[in-house]
């Protein structure tokens, strides 16, 4: 995928993100081989039921995303 379609594509999710009501947040993501990504972050909970509820939520209003709940790491 090119830098243009990735940023549409990141446009994209954002405005849907934010259409179901969500603050959205990015952040830089390198995977185990290499691979740099752009994570889009949606939303900040205290408690992990919650993220996993609130997920749940956005994949019933938001169709076609690929979801998952992920923790801050601690310093």
């Amino acid at each position: 995928m090119d830098d243009a379609q990735a940023g549409a594509d990141i446009r994209s999710v954002t405005e849907r993100l934010e259409s179901a009501g969500v603050h959205v947040y990015y952040a830089p993501f390198t995977s185990e081989d290499g691979v740099r990504w752009q994570r889009v972050l949606a939303g900040t909970y205290d408690e992990l039921p919650d993220a996993r509820g609130e997920a749940e939520r956005l994949r019933s209003e938001v169709s076609a995303l690929e979801l998952q709940v992920v923790s801050a790491e601690q310093p």
